[in-house]
Protein backbone atom coordinates (compact mmCIF):
# COMPACT_ATOMS: atom_id res chain seq x y z
CA UNK A 1 0.00 0.00 0.00
CA UNK A 2 1.56 3.56 -1.26
CA UNK A 3 2.01 6.24 1.35
CA UNK A 4 -0.48 8.33 -0.80
CA UNK A 5 -3.44 5.76 -0.30
CA UNK A 6 -3.05 5.29 3.35
CA UNK A 7 -2.31 9.74 3.82
CA UNK A 8 -5.71 9.76 1.97
CA UNK A 9 -7.58 6.85 4.01
CA UNK A 10 -6.39 8.97 7.28
CA UNK A 11 -7.50 11.81 6.01
CA UNK A 12 -10.88 10.18 5.48
CA UNK A 13 -10.70 9.08 9.34
CA UNK A 14 -10.01 12.65 10.67
CA UNK A 15 -12.74 13.92 9.15
CA UNK A 16 -15.08 11.73 9.82
CA UNK A 17 -14.03 11.49 13.55
CA UNK A 18 -14.24 15.25 13.51
CA UNK A 19 -17.67 15.26 12.08
CA UNK A 20 -19.59 12.89 14.38
CA UNK A 21 -17.72 14.19 17.70
CA UNK A 22 -19.10 17.66 17.27
CA UNK A 23 -22.14 16.60 19.25
CA UNK A 24 -20.97 14.09 21.89
CA UNK A 25 -17.82 13.11 22.22
CA UNK A 26 -16.72 9.31 23.01
CA UNK A 27 -13.55 8.46 25.64
CA UNK A 28 -11.60 7.56 22.53
CA UNK A 29 -11.54 6.84 18.92
CA UNK A 30 -11.95 2.75 19.73
CA UNK A 31 -15.28 4.22 21.50
CA UNK A 32 -15.96 6.37 19.14
CA UNK A 33 -15.66 3.56 16.49
CA UNK A 34 -17.52 1.01 18.16
CA UNK A 35 -20.63 3.24 18.59
CA UNK A 36 -20.45 5.29 15.07
CA UNK A 37 -22.54 2.98 12.15
CA UNK A 38 -21.59 5.67 9.91
CA UNK A 39 -18.24 5.59 10.68
CA UNK A 40 -17.99 1.81 10.66
CA UNK A 41 -19.48 1.89 7.33
CA UNK A 42 -16.80 4.28 5.88
CA UNK A 43 -13.89 2.09 7.21
CA UNK A 44 -15.67 -0.94 5.73
CA UNK A 45 -15.66 0.83 2.69
CA UNK A 46 -12.18 1.63 2.94
CA UNK A 47 -11.35 -2.34 3.64
CA UNK A 48 -12.81 -2.96 0.77
CA UNK A 49 -11.42 -0.94 -1.61
CA UNK A 50 -8.06 -2.03 -0.22
CA UNK A 51 -7.17 -5.98 -0.53
CA UNK A 52 -5.39 -7.02 2.52
CA UNK A 53 -6.34 -3.62 4.36
CA UNK A 54 -7.97 -4.22 7.83
CA UNK A 55 -8.44 -0.83 10.23
CA UNK A 56 -8.83 -1.27 13.73
CA UNK A 57 -9.09 0.92 16.96
CA UNK A 58 -7.12 -0.18 19.87
CA UNK A 59 -8.06 3.05 22.63
CA UNK A 60 -6.48 5.76 20.77
CA UNK A 61 -4.30 4.15 18.32
CA UNK A 62 -5.16 3.56 14.52
CA UNK A 63 -4.28 0.11 13.71
CA UNK A 64 -4.04 -0.44 9.84
CA UNK A 65 -2.85 -4.33 9.54
CA UNK A 66 -2.07 -4.90 5.67
CA UNK A 67 -1.81 -9.02 4.63
CA UNK A 68 0.31 -9.00 1.68
CA UNK A 69 -0.69 -12.98 1.06
CA UNK A 70 -3.76 -10.75 -1.14
CA UNK A 71 -0.80 -9.36 -3.38
CA UNK A 72 -0.48 -12.05 -6.73
CA UNK A 73 2.14 -13.58 -6.94
CA UNK A 74 3.32 -13.22 -3.51
CA UNK A 75 4.73 -16.33 -2.17
CA UNK A 76 5.13 -17.31 1.80
CA UNK A 77 9.04 -17.43 0.94
CA UNK A 78 9.10 -14.32 -0.65
CA UNK A 79 7.36 -12.30 1.54
CA UNK A 80 8.96 -13.68 4.68
CA UNK A 81 12.77 -13.75 3.61
CA UNK A 82 15.19 -11.10 5.15
CA UNK A 83 15.48 -8.64 2.17
CA UNK A 84 11.77 -8.26 1.92
CA UNK A 85 11.47 -7.80 5.82
CA UNK A 86 14.33 -5.10 5.79
CA UNK A 87 12.39 -3.37 2.58
CA UNK A 88 9.03 -3.32 4.07
CA UNK A 89 10.29 -1.94 7.27
CA UNK A 90 12.57 0.88 5.31
CA UNK A 91 9.57 1.85 3.79
CA UNK A 92 8.30 2.23 7.12
CA UNK A 93 11.14 4.29 8.31
CA UNK A 94 10.98 6.46 5.28
CA UNK A 95 7.25 7.13 6.00
CA UNK A 96 7.79 7.96 9.47
CA UNK A 97 7.00 12.14 8.48
CA UNK A 98 3.85 11.29 6.51
CA UNK A 99 2.74 9.06 9.26
CA UNK A 100 3.39 11.70 12.33
CA UNK A 101 1.67 14.61 10.59
CA UNK A 102 -1.29 12.50 10.11
CA UNK A 103 -1.36 11.98 14.17
CA UNK A 104 -1.00 15.52 14.29
CA UNK A 105 -3.81 15.90 12.54
CA UNK A 106 -5.93 13.31 13.59
CA UNK A 107 -5.40 15.02 17.18
CA UNK A 108 -6.32 18.20 16.46
CA UNK A 109 -9.29 17.30 14.20
CA UNK A 110 -10.63 15.06 17.16
CA UNK A 111 -9.27 16.68 20.08
CA UNK A 112 -8.22 13.44 21.57
CA UNK A 113 -4.60 12.89 22.75
CA UNK A 114 -2.19 10.52 22.15
CA UNK A 115 -3.15 9.29 19.07
CA UNK A 116 -0.92 7.12 17.78
CA UNK A 117 -0.70 4.96 14.19
CA UNK A 118 0.09 1.57 13.72
CA UNK A 119 0.88 0.14 10.51
CA UNK A 120 1.54 -3.83 10.35
CA UNK A 121 2.42 -5.64 7.67
CA UNK A 122 1.60 -9.43 7.48
CA UNK A 123 1.67 -12.85 5.60
CA UNK A 124 -1.29 -14.41 6.68
CA UNK A 125 -0.98 -14.65 10.58
CA UNK A 126 2.92 -13.97 10.11
CA UNK A 127 4.03 -10.55 11.15
CA UNK A 128 6.65 -8.83 8.82
CA UNK A 129 7.35 -5.72 9.88
CA UNK A 130 5.88 -2.76 12.33
CA UNK A 131 5.85 0.55 13.26
CA UNK A 132 4.06 2.85 15.61
CA UNK A 133 3.82 6.27 14.81
CA UNK A 134 2.67 9.25 17.47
Amino acid sequence: MNKRRLALILAVIAVVCFTLTACSKPKNLEEFAAKNSDFQKEMSDIEEQNAGLKIAFKENTVIFTYDVSNVAGVTESTATSDAVKANLNQSLESATSTFESKVKEISEETGYDGIKIQVIYTYKDTELASKTFG
